[in-house]
């Protein structure tokens, strides 16, 4: 695994990561909202400046 900033391409394996955790955690807000809300969510995210999102990413490239 290796950890690095999260960037504006990476928004729709961090989307389907979201959903796949959200199957086991469904707590909590974000586990009740849909995925144009969580896609939108993130993508603002993504492109704020002044947010700090880190990847985890395997051999592959894959997000975990």
């Amino acid at each position: 695994m290796k950890y690095r900033l999260g960037k504006p391409s990476d928004l729709n394996q961090i989307v389907i990561l979201h959903f796949k955790v959200r199957d086991t955690y469904s707590l909590g807000y974000f586990s009740k909202m849909g995925k144009t809300f969580i896609k939108q969510y993130y993508r603002i995210v993504l492109n704020d400046p002044y947010s700090v999102f880190v990847c985890a990413e395997d051999d592959n490239g894959t997000i975990r």
